[in-house]
């Protein structure tokens, strides 16, 4: 009896306890609770998240709480939290209709069409008229391509909510996506009509009718609206936007003032600041951004804008200080680093511009900007396999960036692919009809493609409209050479060197023509003329080179390209160049004494000891040469990447260590993505290791770069017979053949063939 009367004291005991616990924790729930709303309403958006929190840890099946800590995730601008707790809010509250349409709504916005049309239905089954469940379900099927059942569902919702401008509005979406121009535009109107006050419905007919370009109609809709409510913002900003698309850039002043003076919002002044901007207003925008400077939020897009004006100004070292003040304090600030890469690459410095753009896309991969400054640097560094590369992810991310398509086209031209470059080019066209860079890059496809007659039509409206623009007079010069109009090809290059001084390529295509037209002593001048404004220039110092060389002046050709490996160490054509001089001059043996001399007083350059090298391997002393390109390889501090290359295929050619000779020869790759004679000595490589597959890419790249090399063609044609290409093999070794007949590639290419009958 005792003992029984202890265990039920033991067990009262015990359930008071638990029930005191339970207590507790309700209280502080509701604490918690109550302090998360009061910092809410303060807009203390990261405490009243900590509060909201601490509820949950007291009850994770605390619904309102879920529901306060997705507001307030939101409200702070954290969207993907946001979106996790209005979902579980939605679940934990399955009976409430405010959380059960939030929670649609911002999967919608997330794209989780499926799950917001399941939370719509939810609600719909308890209020079958909900008009705001109806237009979540309908748009979710609009998401999910059914847009013939979102107008049904909407056309349905007329029969008890006719005078809801948003059943209307939402109708006239989904019919302006089936493309039903007449009964959109009716159900906008219709909108407007059933309720005259409802500002989204008249923003909504606004945006529909600059959607099809119905500037006309768009403005008379937002005057219209402004006359209800002249502070009324999307109306001001919408209306700036039409006065600008139709190049009335003084009015669209005064609709972006009122807006900055209505809302008093960072993004509104900067709006403003870059209207003035685009006007070459500084002035004006520099007040309005000083005033944004000092908020935390705007500090660094306000900054980064005064910098601009600091370097449109030409004060430079201003601009560089202010953008580093903001790396400084936002190190991880990805449009800081991509602006400075932007500016490195303007001011010549290709290598520091990849190294800030580089930054800036491993702070956001996702950053179209970013990765299109990663694909100019590669530009400007020459990596042109680079570039597309980056161009590629820049056009994924963002397929309508106009700057990139034309450059894209750029590139496909530049690595032989005449084909990829039309098209890019004519989608930057349609994506702006009147652009003048996407129709030169258009003219430039067409001609690489031999459609000189097309091409010809469309400069002449391009000379037309921009006679004093130095791409326009370059294309135009290149198609009359085409032609063989040299005479109107000179007056075209000579114009477009007088509009842009620093444009190479008319230059070189001048001193082209000089050469054909036998003026090469006038050729030299010019040359002589543009080295000296700019010595340093190892493009300049090339092209003087190969003046020199075809003017017959070997002393000069052989003093300048001795500059531009010193300039450029990278540069193989000018090594390949100095090579055949003094093959030609018969000076093999001075020529190395030479560079070995060069090579002790700078033992920490890589040219002098490269070239002695590669003066060995052309006296056909092949393990002298590997003994030097290796010691360069191993002691180098700086980049090597042709010695590497070379020693590479010096191991490929006798057959030995070709794992080594593989890494080798990545090496060079990856730091010259676009010479032929890299991609030929790694394909042949992997030819030697019998692999056939990894070795046509490199190959058939290396061949379409230099169609005219025998030694390519050989190669390619090696790799087609080992994959079993019978017809493609025979193809490349008559190619080789027909090339350079006489050569040992000939005969081997000779011998080959005869294998494949055999």
């Amino acid at each position: 009896m005792t003992r029984s009367r202890t265990l039920w004291s033991i067990c009262v005991l015990c359930t008071a306890l638990a029930l005191t616990g339970c207590t507790d924790r309700e209280t502080a729930k509701q604490r918690y609770l109550q302090d998360g709303d009061r910092l809410l309403e303060q807009h203390k958006y990261a405490e009243a998240v900590v509060q909201y929190r601490n509820a949950i840890r007291q009850d994770a099946r605390f619904g309102q709480a879920r529901w306060q800590l997705a507001n307030a995730y939101m409200a702070g601008q954290n969207a993907a939290a946001a979106v996790r707790e209005y979902v579980r809010a939605a679940d934990l509250l399955p009976e409430r209709t405010d959380v059960q349409l939030m929670a649609a709504k911002i999967l919608l916005l997330s794209q989780q069409f499926d799950q917001s049309r399941s939370r719509s239905e939810s609600v719909l089954k308890r209020e079958p008229q909900n008009v705001d469940a109806l237009i979540l379900r309908a748009s979710a099927m609009a998401g999910l391509k059914d847009v013939d059942g979102a107008v049904r569902e909407m056309q349905q919702a007329l029969d008890f909510a006719g005078t809801d401008s948003r059943v209307y509005t939402n109708l006239g979406a989904f019919q302006a996506i089936k493309g039903d121009r007449k009964d959109a535009e009716a159900a906008f109107k219709k909108a407007v009509e059933v309720d005259p006050k409802a500002f989204d419905a008249r923003i909504a007919l606004a945006n529909y009718y600059l959607a099809i370009a119905d500037n006309a109609s768009a403005e008379r809709t937002l005057k219209d609206t402004l006359a209800l409510d002249a502070n009324h913002v999307q109306a001001n900003k919408l209306l700036a936007a039409v006065y600008m698309r139709t190049g009335r850039m003084k009015e669209a002043e005064q609709p972006l003032v009122s807006t900055a003076k209505t809302v008093r919002d960072a993004p509104s002044k900067l709006l403003l600041a870059d209207f003035y901007l685009q006007l070459n207003r500084p002035d004006d925008a520099r007040p309005i951004l000083q005033g944004l400077v000092s908020d935390k939020k705007s500090y660094s897009a306000a900054t980064l804008r005064l910098a601009g004006i600091e370097r449109g100004s030409k004060r430079s070292d201003a601009a560089y200080r202010l953008v580093g003040e903001v790396l400084k304090a936002e190190p991880r600030n990805p449009l800081a680093w991509a602006v400075q890469s932007e500016w490195h690459l303007q001011d010549g410095d290709a290598k520091a511009a990849l190294e800030s753009a580089q930054a800036a896309v491993k702070i956001d991969p996702a950053s179209a900007r970013a990765q299109y400054a990663v694909a100019t640097a590669q530009v400007g560094l020459g990596n042109r396999r680079a570039a597309i590369d980056a161009l590629n992810e820049v056009l994924r991310l963002s397929p309508k960036m106009l700057a990139a398509q034309v450059l894209m086209s750029r590139m496909q031209l530049a690595t032989g692919n005449a084909d990829s470059a039309v098209q890019y080019a004519t989608l930057a066209r349609s994506t702006q009809p009147g652009n003048v860079d996407a129709q030169l890059a258009l003219v430039n496809g067409q001609l690489a493609k031999g459609r000189v007659p097309d091409a010809t039509a469309a400069i002449a409206q391009l000379v037309a409209q921009y006679p004093q623009l130095a791409a326009v007079q370059l294309a135009n010069g290149k198609i009359l050479f085409a032609r063989n109009d040299l005479t109107g090809a000179r007056t075209a290059f000579t114009r477009a060197l007088e509009n842009n001084s620093t444009r190479t390529e008319a230059l070189e295509a001048l001193l082209r023509l000089d050469a054909r037209e036998k003026r090469l002593p006038a050729a030299v001048t010019r040359i002589e003329q543009y080295s000296a404004k700019d010595p340093k220039n190892p493009v300049l110092r090339y092209l003087a080179a190969q003046t020199y060389s075809a003017s017959g002046d070997q002393a000069k050709t052989e003093q300048t390209l001795r500059q531009v490996i010193d300039l450029a160490p990278d540069t193989m054509e000018a090594y390949v160049a100095l090579g055949r001089l003094y093959v030609t001059q018969k000076k093999l043996d001075e020529a190395r004494t030479e560079f070995d001399h060069a090579a002790a007083r700078r033992p920490n350059e890589v040219a002098p000891a490269t070239m002695a090298a590669m003066i060995l391997q052309m006296q056909d002393k092949p393990e002298d040469a590997r003994k030097r390109y290796e010691a360069i390889v191993t002691q180098s501090q700086q980049r090597a990447p042709i010695a590497a290359n070379n020693l590479a295929w010096i191991y490929a050619e006798s057959g030995q260590n070709l794992d080594t000779a593989l890494q080798l020869a990545q090496t060079a790759k990856a730091q010259l993505p676009d010479l032929p004679q890299v991609d030929d000595t790694l394909g042949w490589i992997y030819v030697k290791k019998n692999l056939p597959d990894l070795a046509l890419p490199s190959l058939e790249a290396s061949a379409a770069r230099d169609p005219k090399n025998a030694q390519y063609q050989y190669h390619l044609g090696v790799a087609y017979a080992k994959k079993g290409d019978i017809p493609k093999a025979r193809a490349a070794l008559e190619r080789a053949i027909a090339l350079q007949p006489n050569s040992a590639d000939a005969t081997a290419a000779q011998k080959a063939l005869q294998d494949l009958k055999g």
